[in-house]
C-alpha cells in the first residue's frame, strides 16, 4: 500500500510543479519547437513519466530542453508518447532574457 501511495503523491508532486512552471511562464512569448523524440518508459516508482526531447530557434541559435510528463497509467503515457512524433511541431514559452529556459504548450489528444 505504501509504494502505491507514494507513486501517487510522487504524480501529484510532479504535476503540480508542472502546473507552477506553467502558470509562471503563461506570459512569456510562445515559439515552435520540434519534437526529437518522445518516449515513455516505467520509472522506479508507480509514477511513470513520459520524455519529450524537443529543440527551437531563437535568433538564429538552437535551443534544445527535455520534457518530463508524469502518468499514473502506463497505457496513458503510451499513448502521449506516441502522439509526439520526431519532427512534429509544438508549442513553447521562453523566458525573456533567458532564451535557453522553456516550458511546451504540448496539447495531445
Amino acid at each position: 500500500m505504501g509504494y502505491v501511495l507514494g507513486g501517487i503523491v510522487e504524480f501529484f508532486v510532479r504535476a503540480m510543479v508542472l502546473s507552477a512552471k506553467a502558470y509562471r511562464a503563461r506570459s512569456w512569448p510562445e515559439l515552435s519547437a520540434e519534437v526529437m523524440s518522445a518516449s515513455f518508459k516505467p520509472h522506479q516508482g508507480t509514477c511513470k513519466i513520459a520524455e519529450v526531447y524537443y529543440k527551437y530557434y531563437l535568433d538564429g541559435i538552437c535551443y534544445a530542453d527535455v520534457y518530463k510528463e508524469p502518468f499514473l497509467w502506463q497505457d496513458s503515457g503510451d499513448s502521449y508518447a506516441r502522439q509526439l512524433e520526431p519532427r512534429s511541431e509544438i508549442k513553447v514559452r521562453v523566458k525573456p532574457g533567458k532564451p535557453s529556459v522553456s516550458v511546451p504548450c504540448i496539447r495531445t489528444s
